[in-house]
């Protein structure tokens, strides 16, 4: 979450979950650029002001922590086009995947970052499968993709 001046505090910053113990350490080492954010730092969440000076690999880390603290153990992204890309939606949505989150991106979706607006392909319908921060290679196979979710991490 990126806020301005959040009720006046007078900081450009992000708040973002963090893993267990990292708010402390971060925020006893630089008080600066660090702090326990209200209403959501009692959970373990670190505030880090962004009007400051910024070391943007720190950044790219802190934010894929926290990706990591609040993704679901399994996302599938679909992109694909018209009632092929329905139909996989619709198939994955009828299997029992409790721990697996669905979204499907249709072909020429305005807006998308690059590593999500993948160029067009022959096959009607790619799949991802992410565990994390971490996915496998893009699968065309729905079966494939079924058996694949339904594997224990």
């Amino acid at each position: 979450m990126v806020l301005a001046n959040h009720h006046g505090d007078g900081r450009f910053a992000i708040w973002c979950a963090a893993p267990e113990g990292m708010q402390k350490m971060l925020v006893d080492a630089d008080p600066e650029r660090f702090f326990v954010p209200p209403y959501v730092g009692h959970r373990g969440w670190l505030g880090m002001r962004l009007d400051r000076a910024l070391d943007w690999d720190e950044v790219a880390g802190i934010v894929e922590d926290a990706y990591a603290e609040v993704a679901p153990p399994k996302l599938v992204v679909l992109r694909g086009r018209g009632e092929e890309l329905v139909r996989w939606r619709d198939e994955l949505a009828r299997e029992y995947l409790p721990d697996t989150m669905v979204i499907a991106l249709p072909d020429g979706m305005p807006g998308l970052p690059a590593t999500l607006d993948k160029p067009r392909r022959a096959e009607a319908v790619n799949a991802w499968l992410c565990r994390g921060v971490m996915c496998l290679e893009p699968m065309s196979d729905l079966i494939q993709l079924k058996t694949a979710c339904k594997e224990k991490s």
